[in-house]
C-alpha cells in the first residue's frame, strides 16, 4: 500500500480554490478514498449585534459552503470515498 500526501493551501470558502486542491490531489496522488471536511472558524464571545458583517460572511463561507464545496469537488472525481464531516459548535 502506497502512503503519500501533499500540502496545498486553499480557502475552502472559495470553490475555485477547492477545485484547485482536488486537481492537485488527482494529479499527484490519484482519486482520493477519504474526504475529511474539518475546516472551520469561530468568532466566539462576539455578540451578533457587535459582529462585523464581513466576519459573519467569512464564517458562513468557511463552515457551511466549505463542506458543500469539498463534497462537490470530490464528487467530480467519481471517488467512492468515505466522508467525515466534522464541526465543533460551542454554545455559551
Amino acid at each position: 500500500m502506497r502512503r503519500a500526501g501533499i500540502v496545498h493551501k486553499a480557502d475552502v470558502g472559495d470553490y475555485s480554490q477547492v477545485q484547485g486542491l482536488f486537481n492537485a490531489t488527482l494529479t499527484t496522488l490519484g482519486v482520493p478514498w477519504i474526504l475529511v471536511n474539518n475546516a472551520g472558524v469561530n468568532e466566539s464571545g462576539v455578540d451578533v449585534d457587535e459582529m462585523d458583517i464581513d466576519v459573519f460572511e467569512r464564517t458562513i463561507r468557511t463552515n457551511l459552503f466549505g463542506t458543500f464545496y469539498g463534497r462537490k469537488a470530490n464528487g467530480k472525481t467519481k471517488s467512492r470515498e468515505k466522508v467525515l464531516n466534522s464541526r465543533l459548535a460551542c454554545i455559551w
